[in-house]
């Protein structure tokens, strides 16, 4: 997965990476560098489970020059990298959220009313929503006084858009799957081979 996650940044010029660490990490790192991918990767070695924005805790903030983008290990897109940096920074966002649309679809009809007296009734509904797509856009800024402690990357954003910072979504039109199950992961794998 983070083959692949590597491919598609490199694809617009990335070639510096910073991968945070904690189950199984000699072995990530053992893995990538049999690769030979032609890329700079720094380990962010975890000694508990941090979270998403925990570990961002870890990073050396002088060391900083950009915003960041942070990109969850389960995750497979053909984002393009090019156009979300383009937007984050054209909206000013200090953190911009990638999101994509789900459509859910019910089986059952709906029935909407008021007291007792129905309105109308929708035969198996399909509503429109977004996702949090598990890829984001920080100004370093934002990034300035995060402890190496547990937190997930929501509570962080939460507390961020309390603070009054300008959050954003972006919509992702490309391809986007969440590989959460081993039987998604085998067909996405089954499919990339193909």
């Amino acid at each position: 997965l983070l083959e692949i996650i590597i491919n598609n940044f490199k694809k617009y010029g990335f070639l510096k990476f910073k991968i945070s660490t904690y189950y199984k990490s000699s072995l990530i790192k053992k893995y990538l560098k049999k690769k030979k991918l032609g890329i700079k990767i720094e380990y962010i070695q975890e000694k508990s489970p941090l979270g998403t924005a925990g570990c961002l805790g870890l990073l050396n903030y002088k060391n900083l020059k950009e915003d960041i983008i942070i990109h969850n290990g389960d995750i497979i897109s053909d984002l393009n990298i090019s156009n979300l940096l383009k937007f984050h920074k054209d909206s000013e966002s200090d953190i911009t959220i990638c999101a994509k649309e789900k459509i859910n679809s019910s089986p059952f009809g709906q029935i909407l009313f008021k007291g007792q007296k129905v309105k109308k009734i929708l035969e198996k509904p399909k509503n429109k929503n977004f996702i949090n797509a598990g890829i984001y856009v920080f100004k370093k800024k934002v990034i300035k006084n995060i402890l190496p402690k547990k937190i997930d990357i929501t509570s962080l954003i939460e507390s961020k858009i309390l603070k009054g910072l300008n959050v954003n979504i972006y919509p992702i039109y490309e391809y986007w799957i969440d590989i959460g199950r081993r039987d998604v992961l085998k067909e996405v794998l089954r499919k990339k081979n193909d």
